[in-house]
């Protein structure tokens, strides 16, 4: 008897030995997000909406889908050694998850929006409990859905949205609770890396709101990042008809003595927004209608021609100053430029005979005009979004 008591407190202290092992084994393996048959676990996906401030968006909305694997798919997927997950660490039973989705609702951004959502809708019943304990595996990616623009040919603009290609794969470890019940008791996440053979490699635990990360997700590694842009549409704006769909720059010589010939510098500035590097383009145009020119520059001289497909396009480097020469009746009118750029301009040489005023127009709903003072142009960071129109008036008088 003695034996067996003996033998039994053997058998207890190793089984309590494995135990330890194993939860220490989960916790040195990385980030877990932790639940208890009173509080099952619940993990929160963390989406975020990049749009530059000022950019007005329509309602968005992202979907996520959860595909269960077991059986010959694990074999596909490799932990960080390079060794392929086995099957058999993995129940077989049917458990689906239901595909979640989160709407930002259309406004004027300020910067970039976060939202989260959880992983199991318990409350509403559309996700049940699991019927029976074991380790099970999903792999969660974005719809990619074809995003449908708000806008069509009238309004010379065009928008996209840039959808996250990030996969992850989610262990859900269902443990026994009481009176035949479960509970999901673990919850890890790992980004999957595709491999040129066609298997997927794992990478390390994330962190996840909602379980060991807290409630406001700042460090949450289950994430999906998606961007808004907008831009006016090259392939429809017509220069110099459609100004007031883009950024347009007007030179205008005034005064009985002013030199209506005389180039005057201008120094551009335009700096795309961290959502969109957008080619920044732009052409000059003299003159309205049928009678419009255009300048074509070479090396150096400057001529005007009849077809705008002869005028040289001018290309801006994000956040580069570029000089411009402008004459009387010339206008820098931008091709190509995203909504959220910013734009500094400076008339850079400007004549002790000359009295230089700038006007500033904005063409939206309602238009209004303001006027900027020389200083106010060269330092103040204007925002692309309101369609504005500026006018450089030097004027020489005797």
């Amino acid at each position: 008897m003695k034996k067996l008591n003996k033998l039994f407190a053997i058998l207890v202290a190793m089984a309590m030995v494995l135990s330890l092992t194993v939860i220490s084994a989960f916790a040195a393996a990385g980030d877990i997000s932790r639940g208890s048959a009173d509080a099952a676990i619940n993990p929160k996906i963390k989406k975020t909406l990049n749009v530059a401030a000022g950019v007005a968006y329509p309602n968005l909305t992202f979907t996520f889908d959860f595909t269960q694997k077991s059986g010959n798919d694990i074999a596909n997927y490799k932990d960080a050694n390079g060794t392929a997950l086995k099957a058999s660490d993995y129940s077989t039973v049917a458990k689906p998850i239901e595909s979640k989705s989160v709407t930002f609702t259309g406004k004027t951004a300020t910067g970039n929006e976060v939202q989260s959502i959880e992983m199991f809708n318990w409350a509403t019943g559309h996700d049940t409990a699991y019927a029976s304990a074991g380790q099970y595996a999903y792999v969660v990616t974005e719809n990619k859905e074809t995003f449908t623009s708000g806008y069509n040919a009238t309004d010379k603009v065009k928008d996209e949205v840039v959808y996250d290609q990030s996969e992850y794969f989610v262990t859900v470890y269902v443990a026994n609770g009481e009176n035949g019940t479960t509970f999901v008791k673990y919850v890890t996440v790992q980004k999957i890396t595709k491999n040129q053979d066609g298997t997927f490699t794992l990478g390390e635990k994330e962190k996840v709101e909602g379980a060991n990360e807290g409630t406001d997700g700042t460090n949450n590694g289950f994430k999906f990042d998606n961007t808004y842009k907008k831009e006016i549409n090259p392939g429809q704006i017509v220069p110099p008809t459609d100004k007031v769909y883009t950024l347009v720059l007007d030179k205008v010589v005034t005064g009985d003595l002013g030199d209506k010939n005389k180039k005057f510098d201008f120094s551009v500035t335009v700096t795309n927004p961290a959502t969109d590097n957008t080619a920044i383009t732009a052409i000059i145009v003299n003159g309205t209608g049928e009678a419009a020119k255009y300048v074509k520059e070479t090396a150096g001289q400057f001529s005007y021609v009849t077809n705008k497909d002869d005028a040289t396009v001018y290309t801006f480097n994000s956040a580069e100053a570029k000089t411009i020469k402008l004459a009387n009746g010339d206008e820098l009118f931008f091709t190509s430029i995203p909504f959220g750029a910013t734009y500094k301009i400076q008339e850079t040489d400007a004549d002790v005979n000359y009295k230089t005023g700038i006007a500033y127009t904005d063409y939206a709903a309602n238009p209004v005009a303001q006027t900027m003072t020389q200083e106010q142009a060269t330092t103040a960071a204007k925002t692309i979004g309101a369609n504005p129109a500026l006018v450089f008036t030097d004027d020489h008088e005797t």
